[in-house]
């Protein structure tokens, strides 16, 4: 991600970034979720391609209608009953801090996935990451 003056941040890519392949158990992903304590995980295909998303939300929908035997089926089973119904929002390397904060609050989400030119996970933006962007540039 970029600063509106063009430097780059590398906001979301400096971390090692957590994914769940589709063919992964749901229960495993949640596991995920408990272990390095995130609201949300990214769904990759076995190119690494971005096809979603599953949250702590994901959970309670599935407490909630007590279907608990979906623990147990691949995620890319349940994909299209999750939060997000829709194709996930990415960003690449390039966009701005300001393109960032736009697209996130557009969409009401708060996660970004940076991908790059074939659309692979690289990184992952929250909003922490780029307030912490803008307060480092502006320092």
């Amino acid at each position: 991600i970029n600063a509106e003056y063009g430097e780059d941040l590398n906001i979301g890519i400096l971390r090692t970034v957590k994914s769940v392949k589709t063919t992964s158990l749901v229960k495993d992903a949640f596991s995920q979720l408990v272990e390095y304590h995130f609201y949300g995980i990214p769904v990759v295909d076995e190119k690494n391609v971005v096809v979603g998303n599953i949250s702590a939300s994901d959970i309670q929908l599935i407490a909630l209608n007590g279907d608990f035997d979906k623990l147990n089926v691949p995620i890319k089973s349940i994909l299209h009953e999750t939060h997000q119904k829709r194709t996930p929002i990415v960003v690449k390397p390039s966009h701005t801090i300001a393109e960032a904060f736009k697209i996130m609050s557009k969409e009401k989400i708060h996660r970004l996935f940076v991908v790059d030119n074939k659309n692979c996970l690289i990184g992952l933006i929250s909003p922490v990451d780029l307030i912490q962007a803008l307060l480092d540039h502006t320092a």
